[in-house]
C-alpha cells in the first residue's frame, strides 16, 4: 500500500561528488521519477519576499526571516506543499540561494487532522542558509508538525476583530465557495504574508475539513507568478498590495481588505474595488448571525466539524451545506427569537443539495425534512440526490416522489436527459395521482392540438412514471388512462426527426409502453410506414422474435393484431442479420398471411392486402402451395400478381399448378384454374391435349388473365399460346381485343422461335384440332402470296411450313393438286373473292410445282396415276 507522504528538498548545492547547481538533495518516503518531476518544476527559485535578509544575517535574522508557503494540487489528484526560504549564497559563492522544503500528501484528512495552513511557520520545516548548513540539512521521516497558535479559535478572533474585516470576510467565503463550485480563482491583496495567512487559515477554518483539505492556495505571490498559480489551478493567491495588477489576472477575481462596503444581498453581486463582481450567496448572508459572537462561530463550526465527519470522504458534500447545518443546529439550540431569519436562510440551504445519505442521518435527516417543508427542492436538485441515493443502495421511495412531484409541477421532465432519471421503482403513485392524472389531462389536451411534436412526450412522460413507480399494477392502470385519453398520437414517428427529441434514444422507452400505445394505433397506419419499420423497432413495440413455438401470431389476435403484426412478419423475414430456418420461415409466413387476410378492412384494404400478400409470397416463395386455398378464402385479398405470375411467368411449380388447375371454387377460380391447366399443358410436349371443346374453352378462359398479365411470359407458354391463337383463328373462334394483346406481345417474345411454336402447332394436329391438310394448305398459300407480291413468307405459314415438316414421318395431308385445292378452301373463305378467284386461275400449275418440291409423295402418287 502506498504511503501517504513522501517528502523532497530541492536547492542548489555541491553534493561532494563534483555535480552543483540546482537538484533534489533529499528525499524522505517513496516518490515516483513523475512525481518527482511534478514537485522539482514547481519549485519557486527566485525568491522575493520583504524584508530581504542581510548579507551577514545575525541568528535573530534568520529567527525571523520571511517564508513562502503553498499548497497545489497536481494532475493525479494528490496535492503538495512547498515551503521556500531565502538561504543565501550556494557552495560556488553565488547569491540568490534558496532553499525548497516539499511534503506529497496523497491521502485524506483523518478526524480531528489539523488544517493544512497550520503548517505556517511550523518548527519542523527545513530551513537552513549557506552552504554548510544546506549540507547538514537532512529530511527525518515524519512530516512537519502543526503550529499550535493556528487554530479554529485564532481564525475566529482574527475575522471577528472588526465589523469591516467580517464584510470583507463574507464576501471572500462567497468568492471562495464559487471557486470551489467552478469559478474563478481568487487573488486576495495583503499587506504582507503574515495578514494572508491569516485570511486563509479564516477561510480554511469555517470551511468543513474535507473541503478544506482540497482548498489550495498560496501565502505569496507576485503578479508574473499569481498568473501562474490560476493556470496551476490554484484557487486563492495572496498577492502584496505593492504589487501593480493593471488589468487584473485572467481568470481570477481580486478581493481587497478594502472591500468593506460592497456586499449585497443572496442572488445580488458584491461589488469589489478592483471593478469585479461575486456573487453573493446565502452564506456570506448566515455570517452575519455565525459571527455575531465568538461563542456562537465556535459552537457552529464545532458543529460543522462533526456532521462533515459522519459522511463518508467520497460522499460529496457542499461546503455552505454544512455550514447551514452546524448553524441550524446551534440555532435550535439558542431559540432566539431574533435569530429566525437565519434560520429560515439556513432551511434554504438545508434543502438543497445535502448528500444522498444526509436524509438517513439522525441527527440531519429531521432538519432536512423540516427545511423540505418550507422550502421544497427544486426538481433538478432532487433529482441528484435521487441518482446519489440509488448509486449508494439508500432509501429512494420518500426522494422519487419528491422528485416526481416537482417535475410534473414545473414540466422539467421534458428537459432532462431521460437516461438520468435512474429506475428506482420506488415512488408511491398513489400519493400521487392526482398530479399525475393532471399532467395526463395536460399532455392529451397538447396532444391534440400537435400530434406529431407531442407524440413522443408522451411516450417519454410514461417512460418517467415507470423508471419511478413501485407498483406494477398501478403503472399499468396510469398506461391505461394514457391510453383513454392519447387521442391523435401519431405511431409511425418513433425515432424520426423532427419530432423525436435527438437527446431521446428510442430504447429508453421500455417495450410496455410501446405495446400499449404504439403497436395498436399503427392499424391502419400508411403501409409505407409500416413497410420501413425495421425488425428492431418491431422487437421494441412488443413483437417477439418468431420461434417455432409462437412464430407470429398470438393465441387470441385482436383485429389490431391482424392488421399489424404481418408487416412485423414481412420485416422478420427480410432481416439478414438474423437469419431463421426454412421450417420457421414457413410457419412465419403463414401467420403472417392468414392474419392479413382476415384483417378487417378499416384497418387493411383489399389493395393494401394484395400488396402486402405479394410481399410476403415473395419473401417465402415456397409458400405458394397456399395460394389456392387463401384465394378461395379471401379471393379479393390475395394479390392476382401472385397468381399470375406464378401461373405465366415463375419456374415451372408443378405442385402449386396442380394445386391451381383444381376445378373446384368460384368462377374467378375457374378461370385460375383453366389458366394453371394451360400452362401445365405447355410445359409438357408429350402430354395428350384435351378434346377440343374443353381446350378452346380453357384457352378462352386463359387469354383475358393473360391480357391483364404484364410481364413476359415463360418461354414455353408463349410457345403453346402463340400456337393456340392461330388454332383459334383457324377455328373461327370469337376474337376479341384480349387475343390481338396477347398476339402483339407474343409477336416480339417468340420472335426466332418460330421452329418451337411449330413444334407446340403439331400437337394439335396430332389432337385433330388441326389438320396435316390444313398445314400443307398454309404453308402453300403463305409461299405462293409471298412469291407474288416478292415479300417474305408471313408468320403463320412459316409456322405452318415448320409444322408440315415435323409431321412428314406419318404425313396425312394432300398428294394430289385437287386436295391441296381443297385443304386451301376454307382459308381462303374468309379472304376475298378476288384472291379466291385469282387462286383458281393458277393454283394447278403452282400447287403441282409445290407439291413436287415439298411433299416427295406426291410426285410419287403422280406418277402412279399415270
Amino acid at each position: 500500500m502506498t504511503e501517504r507522504f513522501a517528502q523532497l528538498t530541492y536547492t542548489s548545492y555541491d553534493n561532494g561528488a563534483g555535480r552543483g547547481g540546482w537538484q533534489v538533495k533529499d528525499i524522505a518516503g517513496a516518490l515516483s521519477p513523475a512525481e518527482q518531476e511534478t514537485l522539482v518544476n514547481r519549485v519557486v527559485t527566485v525568491f522575493d519576499l520583504d524584508p530581504r535578509l542581510p548579507d551577514f544575517p545575525s541568528g535573530d535574522d534568520l529567527a525571523k526571516r520571511p517564508a513562502r508557503l503553498a499548497r497545489e494540487r497536481l494532475p493525479d489528484g494528490s496535492v503538495a506543499m512547498w515551503h521556500t526560504v531565502e538561504a543565501g549564497r550556494d557552495g560556488s559563492g553565488r547569491p540568490g540561494n534558496v532553499f525548497a522544503h516539499v511534503v506529497l500528501d496523497r491521502g485524506a484528512p483523518t478526524p480531528g487532522e489539523n488544517r493544512p495552513i497550520a503548517l505556517w511557520k511550523s518548527t519542523s520545516w527545513l530551513q537552513p542558509y549557506g552552504p554548510d548548513g544546506i549540507a547538514a540539512a537532512t529530511l527525518s521521516s515524519a512530516v512537519p508538525a502543526p503550529n499550535p497558535s493556528i487554530s479554529t479559535a485564532s481564525a475566529i478572533d482574527f475575522v471577528i476583530a472588526s465589523m469591516e474585516r467580517q464584510a470583507v470576510f463574507r464576501i471572500l467565503m462567497d468568492a471562495v465557495l464559487g471557486r470551489l463550485d467552478g469559478g474563478p480563482a481568487v487573488v486576495l491583496r495583503v499587506a504582507d504574508h503574515e495578514q494572508a495567512v491569516a485570511w486563509i487559515s479564516a477561510v480554511s477554518h469555517f470551511l468543513p475539513q474535507s473541503i478544506a483539505h482540497r482548498l489550495t492556495w498560496s501565502t505569496h505571490d507576485r503578479h508574473e507568478r499569481a498568473v501562474l498559480d490560476v493556470a496551476n489551478g490554484v484557487d486563492l493567491i495572496a498577492v502584496p498590495t505593492s504589487e501593480a495588477l493593471d488589468g487584473g489576472i485572467p481568470g481570477a477575481v481580486v478581493v481587497s481588505p478594502q472591500d468593506t462596503s460592497g456586499l449585497a444581498m443572496p442572488g445580488g453581486r458584491h461589488q469589489l474595488s478592483s471593478g469585479g463582481t461575486v456573487v453573493a450567496t446565502t452564506v456570506s448572508s448566515l455570517l452575519e448571525g455565525v459571527l455575531f459572537d465568538p461563542s456562537i462561530a465556535s459552537e457552529v463550526l464545532r458543529r460543522q466539524e462533526e456532521i462533515d465527519n459522519r459522511f463518508p470522504h467520497d460522499e460529496a458534500r457542499s461546503a455552505s451545506w454544512l455550514i447551514a447545518v452546524g448553524f441550524s443546529i446551534v440555532l435550535a439550540e439558542m431559540d432566539d427569537p431574533d435569530m429566525v431569519d437565519f434560520t429560515r436562510e439556513a432551511e434554504r440551504l438545508i434543502a438543497s443539495g445535502f448528500p444522498a445519505s444526509a436524509m438517513d442521518d439522525p441527527q440531519t435527516g429531521p432538519l432536512i425534512a423540516a427545511a423540505l417543508i418550507h422550502h421544497p427542492m427544486s426538481a433538478r436538485d432532487s433529482l441528484g440526490l435521487l441518482q446519489r441515493s440509488y448509486d449508494a443502495g439508500r432509501p429512494t421511495a420518500d426522494l422519487a416522489v419528491t422528485y416526481l412531484t416537482a417535475a410534473l409541477t414545473d414540466g422539467s421532465w421534458r428537459q432532462v436527459d431521460l437516461s438520468s432519471i435512474p429506475k428506482v421503482n420506488s415512488a408511491d403513485l398513489r400519493a400521487i395521482r392526482p398530479q399525475i392524472d393532471a399532467a395526463i389531462a395536460q399532455l392529451c389536451a397538447e396532444l391534440r392540438l400537435d400530434p406529431p411534436g407531442m407524440t413522443p412526450w408522451l411516450l417519454v412522460f410514461a417512460e418517467v412514471i415507470c423508471r419511478l413507480g413501485a407498483s406494477i399494477d398501478e403503472f399499468y392502470d396510469i398506461l391505461a388512462a394514457i391510453d383513454r385519453s392519447a387521442v391523435g398520437l401519431v405511431p409511425t414517428l418513433v425515432g424520426k426527426g423532427p419530432y423525436w427529441p435527438r437527446e431521446v434514444p428510442v430504447t429508453a422507452v421500455r417495450v410496455p409502453i410501446y405495446a400499449q400505445l404504439v403497436l395498436p394505433r399503427l392499424a391502419g397506419a400508411n403501409p409505407a410506414d409500416l413497410l420501413a419499420i425495421i425488425p428492431g423497432y418491431w422487437n421494441l413495440y412488443g413483437v417477439p422474435m418468431p420461434t417455432l413455438e409462437s412464430p407470429l401470431s398470438p393465441p387470441n389476435p385482436t383485429d389490431q393484431d391482424r392488421a399489424v403484426l404481418p408487416y412485423a412478419g414481412l420485416a422478420f423475414l427480410r432481416d439478414t442479420e438474423h437469419p431463421m430456418t426454412d421450417n420457421l420461415r414457413r410457419e412465419v409466413a403463414r401467420d403472417a398471411i392468414d392474419m392479413c387476410l382476415g384483417a378487417p378492412r378499416n384497418y387493411v384494404n383489399d389493395i393494401d392486402a394484395q400488396a402486402l400478400t405479394r410481399e410476403l409470397l415473395v419473401a417465402e416463395p415456397s409458400m405458394s402451395a397456399y395460394v389456392p386455398r387463401w384465394t378461395q378464402q379471401a379471393p379479393n385479398r390475395m394479390s392476382g400478381d401472385v397468381l399470375y405470375r406464378a401461373i405465366f411467368a415463375n419456374t415451372l411449380d408443378t405442385n402449386l399448378l396442380t394445386s391451381l388447375a383444381d376445378p373446384r371454387g368460384s368462377a374467378e377460380m375457374s378461370d385460375v384454374a383453366a389458366a394453371a391447366r394451360v400452362r401445365l399443358l405447355a410445359s409438357d410436349m408429350y402430354a395428350p391435349l384435351p378434346p377440343t371443346a374443353d381446350l378452346l374453352w380453357m384457352l378462352e378462359a386463359t387469354l383475358p388473365l393473360a391480357a391483364r398479365f404484364q410481364a413476359q411470359f415463360a418461354p414455353e407458354l408463349a410457345e403453346f399460346l402463340d400456337a393456340s391463337l392461330i388454332a383459334i383463328r383457324e377455328l373461327r373462334r370469337p376474337w376479341t381485343d384480349e387475343h390481338t394483346a396477347v398476339e402483339s406481345r407474343l409477336l416480339s417474345q417468340n420472335a426466332g422461335r418460330d421452329s418451337a411454336v411449330a413444334r407446340q402447332l403439331v400437337r394439335y394436329v396430332d389432337a385433330r384440332v388441326l389438320t396435316e391438310a390444313w398445314t400443307a394448305g398454309k404453308s402453300y398459300l403463305g409461299e405462293t402470296e409471298a412469291h407474288r407480291l416478292g415479300t417474305k413468307v408471313d408468320g403463320e405459314a412459316v409456322i405452318a411450313r415448320l409444322a408440315l415438316d415435323q409431321l412428314r414421318t406419318s404425313y396425312r395431308g394432300p398428294l394430289t393438286v385437287e386436295e391441296l385445292r381443297d385443304a386451301c378452301w376454307p382459308i381462303l373463305a374468309r379472304g376475298t373473292a378476288g384472291a379466291a378467284e385469282e387462286f383458281f386461275q393458277t393454283y394447278r400449275k403452282s400447287g403441282a410445282a409445290w407439291l413436287r418440291t415439298n411433299i416427295p409423295e406426291a410426285d410419287v402418287q403422280r406418277r402412279l396415276n399415270r
